[in-house]
C-alpha cells in the first residue's frame, strides 16, 4: 500500500511545443503498510530509489542512470529493482560504453527488463505464487528527453512519457490521486505552467487525509534533469521540502475559501474578480 507519483514536466512553453527538454520528478508518501493493518514507524520508509553507476564521493560523481520506484510485496519489489539495476548497469558498461543512454537506448533496455521479468514471473506462476508488484522506471537523456515506463504485476511495461506524461502507483490511485491531477488541470502540454513539486505534495497530502494507507508528503523522491547537456539527479533539499509542505496546506485552505466565496458572493462575481487578478498577473 502506497502512493507514488511520477511527473514529466517540460521546462518552457517552447520546449513543450516541440516535445523538447523536460525533467522527471518521482515522489512518494512515506508510510509503510502490511496487509490491512497499519504499521506505526518512527523512520521514513523509502519507496523511490536512484539507479547509479559508481560511487558518489567528493571529487567524483556517480553516473545517474534512472529513477526506480515500486509498490507491492517487499520480496517481489527487491527482485524487480535488482533486475532493473543489473540490466541497466550491464548495458552502461557493455552497450553504451559508459556514456549516458539516449532515449532509444533506454527504451531498448526496458524491453530486455520486461523480457527478464516475464521469465521470472513465469517461474513464480509455476510455484503458485501470487505476484504483488508494480514498478515505475524513468530516465532523462542528454538532450532532455524523458523516458517513463510503468510495469504491471505481469511484468509488462507501458510507455507513459508521451501520454499522459505521468504515472501513479499504489492504492492512492483509486482513492483520489488521479482525480486530483485531472481536476487541477495537469496535462503534458501545459506541464511547464505547474510547480510539479507543489502539485505532487498537494495530491499526496490530500489523499492521505482520506486513505489511512497513505502517509503525508515528506519529500521522499528524486528529480532528474539536464544542464548544459549533462544529466543530473538528486533529492529535494530540506528547505524545499518544508516549503512545499507549507504550500500544500496553504493551497488547500485557499481552495476551501474560494468555494465558500462562490457560495456567498456567487460564481459569476468570483469569476470576474479572478479574471481581473489573472489579467494583472500577465501584465
Amino acid at each position: 500500500m502506497t502512493l507514488v507519483i511520477a511527473l514529466k514536466q517540460f521546462e518552457t512553453e517552447k520546449e513543450a511545443n516541440k516535445n523538447g527538454r523536460a525533467r522527471l520528478c518521482v515522489f512518494s508518501d512515506s508510510k509503510e503498510t502490511m496487509g490491512n493493518e497499519l504499521i506505526s514507524m518512527n523512520r521514513k520508509c523509502r519507496k523511490v530509489y536512484p539507479i547509479l553507476f559508481g560511487k558518489q564521493y567528493v571529487g567524483s560523481r556517480a553516473a545517474p542512470l534512472a529513477i526506480w520506484s515500486g509498490a507491492g510485496d517487499s520480496t517481489f519489489l527487491k527482485k524487480g529493482k535488482s533486475i532493473c539495476e543489473t540490466i541497466l548497469k550491464d548495458h552502461y558498461i557493455k552497450e553504451w560504453e559508459k556514456a549516458h543512454p539516449t532515449f532509444d537506448q533506454f527504451g531498448e533496455a526496458v524491453e530486455i527488463i520486461e523480457e527478464s521479468l516475464l521469465q521470472k514471473f513465469k517461474e513464480y506462476d509455476k510455484r503458485n505464487l501470487d505476484i504483488a508488484l508494480e514498478m515505475i522506471l524513468g530516465s532523462v537523456d542528454n538532450s532532455g528527453k524523458v523516458s517513463l515506463y510503468q510495469f504491471n504485476s505481469e511484468g509488462l511495461s507501458e510507455q507513459l512519457h508521451d501520454d499522459p506524461g505521468y504515472a501513479i502507483l499504489g492504492c492512492g490511485y483509486l482513492t483520489g490521486a488521479n482525480v486530483l491531477l485531472n481536476m487541477l488541470g495537469y496535462d503534458l502540454e501545459n506541464s511547464w505552467r505547474f510547480d510539479s513539486h507543489a502539485l505532487i505534495a498537494f495530491v499526496i497530502d490530500r489523499v492521505s487525509e482520506i486513505d489511512p494507507a497513505v502517509g503525508w508528503f515528506e519529500g521522499d523522491g528524486y528529480i532528474m534533469w539536464v544542464e548544459n547537456d549533462q544529466v543530473f539527479m538528486g533529492p529535494l533539499k530540506e528547505n524545499y521540502i518544508r516549503r512545499y509542505q507549507t504550500t500544500s496546506q496553504l493551497r488547500t485552505d485557499m481552495i476551501r475559501y474560494l468555494w465558500s466565496l462562490c457560495d456567498e458572493s456567487g460564481d459569476k462575481e468570483v469569476s470576474r474578480k479572478m479574471a481581473r487578478l489573472r489579467f494583472r498577473g500577465r501584465a
